[in-house]
């Protein structure tokens, strides 16, 4: 799963939580059709819980927020979380 992250006022941990609480409330107010908020719940809580934002933060300035650039969280089938920055995985 790939979820874009605007992090031009605030670092990636505060996304992420942000995502998540908008994703739980909309979960509870729909009816229908929760397949796809179940997945990004679950995506989002895995990132909340298995990455050292301190660490994230500190190696990489533009994920402690401030910044334009495209930002994204994949989680591929192996349940690991990568982390694109303008197109370009990071590693740490």
């Amino acid at each position: 799963m790939k979820v874009q992250l605007d992090l031009s006022k605030h670092c990636i941990e505060t996304e992420l939580k942000r995502l998540y609480n908008r994703s739980v409330s909309q979960y509870f107010k729909l009816k229908e059709e929760k397949d796809s908020l179940e997945e990004l719940i679950e995506h989002l809580q895995q990132a909340l819980t298995g990455l050292d934002f301190p660490l994230l933060r500190s190696r990489f300035p533009e994920l402690a927020g401030d910044t334009d650039k495209d930002i994204f969280l994949l989680t591929e089938n192996n349940d690991q979380i990568h982390i694109y920055v303008n197109g370009k995985k990071i590693s740490w």
